[in-house]
C-alpha cells in the first residue's frame, strides 16, 4: 500500500475501534448473565429463610453464596422462602428390566416476600433435572453418583433462582 493510504487506513481503523463500544452503549444492550450492579444491590437485601433437611441446607448455602456474598443483610427488604422436593425415577432400562440410569428431579418453589408487609411479591417453581448411572456391582459408586447428581442439581437450581429473582427485581423496580 502507498504510505498515504496506509496512514488513512490506520486512522480509520483506530476511529472505528474507538466508536464501536459507543455504538453498543446506545442500543440498550445489557448482558443477560453478567453482573448487574443494580440487581446485585437488590439481591443483597434478601434474607434467605431456612430450608428444612440437609439438602435444603445445601440449597440455602448456594443461595447465600450467590445472592448475598457479603453476608446476610442488616436490614432486609425481602424474604425468600423456599420449599424443596427431590425425586428420582428410572430412565435407562436393561433387557432384564432393571434400571441402569436414574434421573433426579429437583423442584424448588420460591416465594419472594416483602419483609415489612409479608406480602408475596413473586412466586415461581424452578425445576432442574440431572441423572446418574447405576452400577450393577458397586453399591458405593451408585450412592456417590446419586449424591453428586443431587448436589449438582441443587447448585443449578440456586443459579436458576438467582436469575429468576434478578429478572423480577429489575422489571419490578426499573
Amino acid at each position: 500500500y502507498p504510505k498515504g493510504l496506509q496512514t488513512l487506513s490506520s486512522k480509520l481503523l483506530k476511529s472505528l475501534l474507538i466508536c464501536l463500544p459507543l455504538l453498543g452503549a446506545g442500543c440498550g444492550f445489557t448482558p443477560m448473565y453478567g453482573e448487574d450492579r443494580e440487581a446485585a444491590g437488590q439481591l443483597q437485601l434478601i434474607k434467605i429463610a431456612t430450608i428444612p433437611d440437609r439438602r435444603g441446607q445445601v440449597l440455602r448455602n448456594h443461595l447465600l453464596d450467590l445472592l448475598t456474598p457479603k453476608g446476610p443483610p442488616k436490614r432486609s427488604a425481602y424474604t425468600l422462602e423456599t420449599t424443596l422436593d427431590i425425586h428420582t425415577r428410572d430412565i435407562g432400562i436393561r433387557r432384564d428390566e432393571t434400571a441402569n440410569r436414574k434421573q433426579v428431579t429437583v423442584k424448588a418453589t420460591v416465594a419472594l416476600k416483602d419483609s415489612t408487609t409479608f406480602k408475596t411479591l413473586h412466586e415461581r417453581t424452578i425445576t432442574t433435572f440431572n441423572s446418574y448411572t447405576l452400577t450393577a456391582h458397586d453399591y458405593f459408586a451408585t450412592e456417590v453418583g446419586e449424591e453428586a447428581a443431587i448436589h449438582e442439581a441443587l447448585r443449578l437450581t440456586a443459579q436458576k433462582i438467582k436469575l429468576d429473582i434478578s429478572a423480577f427485581l429489575l422489571h419490578a423496580h426499573p
